[in-house]
């Protein structure tokens, strides 16, 4: 468009350089300023001022400068004097008329996109831009006033950020409800209004000159001129123009920068239409890519480039990466740009007349086309490294923290959820606050089971720089069992056994096990250490109470379920269990069941549990292997403080142990290699514990573990005696 337009000057130019011999003299810049003090006033001080007798800048020579208040500037009327700086200059600062001639600054004008006038200012200060909220325009960088903004000392650039179809932006930037009553008093911002600045008009007064060219050379000059610009104008206005370009996402994973500078995350798919305005058919529309100066054409392809033509023509780019980073650029031609033959047959007719063919050579090489830039940011979030662990009970707030670089500035901070895919994080819910480069941090209140999983922040920087945190948020359900598995972790008397495998292995198989055995047999234990380790593989630990609603438990994925054989009757676990199963694989959760032997039918006679692979149950009573027990042993030895040596030096069979607490413990080797391969009267963790800490066993040594106590021997005597009594009568 640039060429039509410089076309369209020559004849201007022409008439001003033929029809005028006048200049207007201007003061010298800033570096020739001393250069032209020296040469004209060789003691006195040097001054250029613009003389409002003569309506021309005059050189004088004076004794001293002259020194002005902010916001004036010195004239000569025809003697130094101030006036107030033009109206679209300002002077901050004093002026001087030693190297001035005008207030140094030029105010802004707040023409970039999306930009007005906020106000005027004055003469000592520049003016305030905002961004026009009735065309949906919001600042890029919120300034520190939200109704005006600072250019000399603030980023005002203004982006569109689009209201849901039903609210429309107000003059503070808020989106409103369109059915919502919005009182003046209630809007932060004033409304813009329709005043337009006011112009100095006599800043801009032409220099009145003498005019040498014939009166009917003018005339004959402006009839060219005439022709000339009706020919180009018809050109002018039959090429296509692209009006604006715009970038959609498949996943709305993007945000613009500035004005036509995108960014898009790796993966997506970037859709770029062109907004384009002709008053003939569109013939063809081309895609080009610039990458470090050179051009590439783009061409369609099924896995990369897909292109619509059309009103409203576009590119769409599958799978973005790094290779695809660049600037885009849309080229639009209509019918004229594909038939030049009618300037050709004009150029044969008109040979004869030199300057005419080479006119009409002007004329063919104007581009009847028209083009726009867009440029596109890629950046990869995909990220490695290991997260950062954020546990929080149920109900409590969190607030995660991503570590950014404080040296530069933030400029776009974009948080993500992944869970069966990355999606960019909702914050329009009032749960959820921050996730803006003041606040980087995203806090979510009153956390539920549902704000668990993977997040990930993408920071951006002024300097184009990226930094990622990737974060787990672990949600805990239950303080008991989560304090319980964090007891267990810190149990030094607890050694894994080998069946800890066997039973993971079958609930990755069937998704439940149930674990049998006798009191003491650390069934409870054995399920912690599972439940430990489900923990870390983000599942939901819960300790299932079955007086609670079952739904709360089976409306859950990824949870673990612990029903303990202390909670449970045949009636309550059979009510569970239809639940349950139905939904075990759909929302891939696990369940371990402890049942003590003397249970174990009341749990079979559940017809749920019944049709169940045999596999499943997993009996525990005789499960540890010597070395295991031996390790267990010695555990709860080193714990309650008892040493072991052979069996000269060993005291355990001595009664004093039992009062004499200042005396150590040792235990005999030959007595721990007895015990390693004795089969308890109980579980063997239990046995183990009440003997290390119980002196008055001790000196049984490996009789405590196969003989039961006194106790329990006059029960069964007693019970005996009473069988017989119901017997004979």
């Amino acid at each position: 468009m640039s060429r039509p337009v410089g076309i369209l000057l020559v004849p201007i130019l022409l008439i001003y350089v033929f029809h005028c011999n006048a200049f207007t003299w201007k003061c010298p810049d800033r570096p020739q300023w001393f250069l032209r003090a020296d040469n004209k006033c060789k003691v006195k001080v040097y001054s250029c001022l613009y003389d409002t007798e003569h309506s021309t800048y005059k050189e004088i020579c004076r004794k001293g400068e002259d020194i002005g208040r902010e916001g004036f500037k010195y004239i000569l009327t025809p003697n130094p004097d101030q006036v107030p700086c033009a109206a679209r200059q300002y002077q901050p600062f004093t002026f001087t008329t030693n190297g001035n001639s005008q207030c140094v600054f030029r105010k802004s004008l707040c023409k970039s996109s999306g930009q007005i006038l906020a106000n005027y200012g004055n003469s000592s200060t520049d003016v305030n831009c905002r961004c026009d909220y009735r065309q949906n325009y919001d600042y890029i960088i919120p300034p520190k006033d939200p109704c005006s903004c600072k250019p000399p000392v603030e980023d005002c650039s203004c982006y569109i950020r689009k209201c849901d179809d039903d609210e429309v932006m107000i003059a503070d930037y808020r989106c409103m409800k369109n059915v919502e009553t919005i009182l003046p008093e209630d809007i932060r911002c004033p409304i813009i209004s329709r005043k337009k600045v006011p112009v100095d008009i006599k800043q801009f007064k032409q220099v009145s000159s003498s005019c040498t060219w014939s009166k009917q050379a003018s005339v004959i000059l402006i009839v060219v001129v005439i022709i000339y610009t009706v020919l180009i104008g018809f050109l002018f206005f039959s090429v296509p123009h692209v009006t604006s370009i715009l970038l959609k996402s498949k996943l709305k994973l993007f945000f613009k920068r500035k004005e036509n500078e995108f960014v898009i995350l790796n993966g997506d798919n970037a859709n770029i239409e062109c907004h384009v305005k002709s008053y003939l058919p569109v013939r063809s529309v081309t895609w080009q890519k610039e990458i470090d100066g050179e051009i590439i054409q783009i061409t369609p392809s099924k896995d990369k480039y897909e292109m619509v033509s059309g009103k409203r023509p576009s590119l769409t780019i599958t799978n973005c990466n790094a290779e695809d980073q660049g600037k885009y650029r849309c080229i639009v031609r209509n019918s004229i740009g594909l038939r030049n033959e009618f300037f050709g047959s004009c150029m044969n007719h008109m040979s004869s007349v030199s300057w005419v063919t080479t006119f009409m050579s002007v004329l063919q090489h104007i581009p009847v086309f028209h083009t726009e830039y867009i440029t596109l940011h890629n950046y990869d979030i995909d990220s490695q490294s290991k997260p950062t662990v954020y546990n929080v009970f149920k109900g409590d707030d969190i607030t995660m923290e991503p570590h950014f670089d404080d040296q530069h500035k933030l400029i776009a901070v974009k948080w993500f959820i992944e869970n069966d895919k990355r999606t960019e994080f909702d914050l329009s819910d009032e749960q959820y606050s921050g996730s803006v480069p003041d606040v980087p941090s995203l806090t979510i209140k009153d956390t539920r089971l549902e704000n668990a999983g993977k997040y990930l922040c993408l920071l951006i920087y002024d300097n184009g720089e990226t930094q990622k945190a990737l974060i787990k948020l672990k949600i805990i359900p239950h303080v008991k069992i989560y304090k319980a598995i964090l007891k267990h972790r810190g149990d030094k008397t607890f050694i894994r056994p080998a069946v800890c495998d066997t039973i993971d292995k079958h609930m990755r198989t069937n998704n439940i096990a149930i674990i049998t055995g006798r009191e003491g047999t650390g069934k409870s234990k054995i399920c912690l250490e599972l439940a430990s380790s489900y923990y870390e593989k983000d599942y939901m630990v819960f300790k299932v109470d079955l007086s609670e609603n079952h739904s709360t438990y089976t409306d859950i994925v990824d949870t673990m379920l612990i029903i303990d054989d202390q909670q449970y009757t045949q009636d309550s676990l059979s009510a569970f269990m239809k639940l349950l199963l139905p939904v075990l694989l759909e929302r891939n959760m696990k369940v371990i069941l402890t049942c003590r032997n003397v249970d174990l039918e009341i749990v079979r006679r559940v017809p749920e549990i019944h049709q169940l692979k045999e596999e499943v149950f997993i009996d525990i009573n005789s499960c540890l292997t010597a070395k295991e027990k031996e390790e267990i042993l010695r555990s709860y030895m080193k714990v309650n403080d008892v040493t072991s040596s052979s069996s000269a030096v060993n005291n355990f069979r001595n009664l004093e142990i039992i009062t004499d607490l200042s005396v150590q413990v040792t235990l005999d080797e030959n007595a721990i290699k007895v015990i390693r391969n004795e089969e308890t009267w109980k579980g063997f963790p239990l046995s183990a514990m009440l003997f290390c800490s119980e002196r008055k066993f001790l000196h049984l040594g490996e009789k405590y573990f196969t003989n039961p106590p006194i106790y329990l021997v006059e029960e069964l005597k007693e019970l005996y005696k009473t069988a017989r009594k119901i017997l004979f009568f």
